[in-house]
């Protein structure tokens, strides 16, 4: 997942958004998902350094397929 600070082919917006809708779909044309494939020789994930904590947790330490 990416979140671009700009649209994601790198132009800039033209002025503000006109009203909530706008800025909306701005939101949304900034964030993309890309499924990545994890190659046969990559290495597997040891056991995680930090454990979960109150506020925070690292989602690549549970392990499983992500759903596409």
């Amino acid at each position: 997942m990416t979140l671009h600070e700009w649209r994601p082919d790198g132009a800039a917006y033209e002025g503000l958004p006109e009203d909530l809708e706008a800025a909306r779909r701005r939101r949304a044309e900034r964030v993309t998902v890309e499924a990545v494939a994890r190659g046969a020789d990559a290495p597997a994930m040891g056991e995680s350094p930090l454990r979960p904590g109150a506020y925070a947790m690292d989602l690549r330490w549970l392990g499983g397929a992500i759903p596409a």
